[in-house]
């Protein structure tokens, strides 16, 4: 009897494994397709593809998971914000993060980690949405960690996101150009080894007021629509440096 229960214990845990595989990747996919697709400078309709999106996904979890229709909408964001995480940090191969479905239910935010010299760990919320029943991520702060991954697209699922500041670390790639739909006030990616152009798209970020590149590896121009945004305040894009190899 009790090998049976072990053996229905463990099946059923495997099923459950299988489930969350499939809904992470086929719930990350969706979003991240979400992104690529929305138009920059339509807010109306994008805000409309994201309920659309975000209602279907909570939709399929449910049923993935076998839960009623009445299941709290709240806990299945929080969850699809979980992923949203899980899949930035992992591609800025950023072990200072332990993201969970508690994570951001505070307004503090969650893994704020102080370090001497301008080396930070820190995510911020906002809790105040729907009478203060739903957070959203704000500000996402990884400084001087020697992160050593690529820049992800996925940052344009936080939609509410004013600042990022990735400065000094060795991030590669290019910047994404699913950046301009975020609405963001701040992006520091100031000492990493980000190459290729900086994204036209960039100059769509209406509420941007300071915008810090240099010391990195980028080329061309600057684009030139980064002129028309009234509410730049600090444009820093100094001259490209070449890091040594070792």
């Amino acid at each position: 009897m009790m090998e049976f229960f072990l053996a229905k214990r463990a099946s059923n845990s495997a099923n459950f494994v299988k489930r969350f595989i499939l809904a992470s990747v086929c719930a990350t996919l969706v979003l991240t397709s979400a992104a690529q697709l929305l138009p920059e400078d339509e807010d109306a309709l994008r805000k409309e593809i994201y309920t659309g999106v975000e209602s279907t996904i909570i939709w399929w979890l449910n049923h993935i998971f076998g839960r009623d229709d009445n299941a709290d909408p709240c806990m299945l964001r929080a969850w699809l914000r979980v992923l949203v995480l899980q899949t930035i940090s992992s591609k800025l191969q950023n072990k200072y993060w332990n993201v969970n479905q508690s994570s951001c239910i505070g307004a503090n935010g969650f893994n704020l980690t102080f370090w001497p010299d301008e080396i930070y760990s820190g995510v911020n919320c906002d809790c105040s949405f729907n009478s203060s029943t739903v957070c959203h991520v704000t500000n996402i702060q990884l400084k001087g960690l020697n992160l050593t991954g690529s820049l992800p697209a996925e940052f344009a699922n936080l939609s509410h996101l004013q600042e990022i500041d990735l400065s000094r670390n060795y991030l590669n790639g290019s910047i994404p150009a699913e950046f301009g739909q975020l609405r963001l006030v701040k992006l520091s990616l100031l000492g990493n080894r980000l190459g290729g152009t900086i994204p036209e798209e960039i100059g769509d970020i209406t509420t941007l007021e300071e915008l810090v590149l240099e010391d990195n590896l980028l080329e061309g121009n600057l684009p030139a629509n980064l002129g028309s945004l009234s509410n730049l305040g600090r444009l820093i894009r100094s001259k490209a440096t070449k890091h040594c190899s070792q």
